[in-house]
Order: C-alpha cells, then sequence, then structure tokens
C-alpha cells in the first residue's frame, strides 16, 4: 500500500459586502472523520477589510492509494 503525503490550503479574497457591518464566516474542521476518536474544532473569521487576501485554513494530509 501507498501513501501520498499532501498539504492544503483554503484561501479567500474578501469583496466586501453592502452593509457597514463586519462579515463573519465559520468554518467546522473535523479530524479523524467517522472514526471513534473523531474531534471538531470550529473557527470563526471576521472579514472588514475589502480586498484582502487571506489564509483560513492549512491541512496537511496522508492519502492511501488502496483502492487504485
Amino acid at each position: 500500500m501507498h501513501f501520498w503525503f499532501c498539504r492544503l490550503y483554503i484561501n479567500i479574497t474578501y469583496q466586501g459586502n453592502k452593509k457597514y457591518e463586519p462579515t463573519y464566516l465559520k468554518a467546522t474542521v473535523y479530524r479523524n472523520w467517522g472514526r471513534i476518536n473523531q474531534t471538531q474544532e470550529i473557527k470563526v473569521f471576521k472579514l472588514q477589510r475589502k480586498e484582502y487576501k487571506m489564509g483560513l485554513l492549512k491541512f496537511n494530509s496522508k492519502l492511501s492509494t488502496a483502492g487504485y
């Protein structure tokens, strides 16, 4: 069995909204999804600067090639 290691990034560029209130983005990250030791982490990002590029999340993952 072979494994591939990959790094995944989630980036965003905030385009603004029509109100003068900040926008919030909620992300739920599950680790070991579907297993008995599954954990959940909730992250909330406040978006307020228009045209601002930001990195939200970074993952390291190990993928199996067992089915291929």
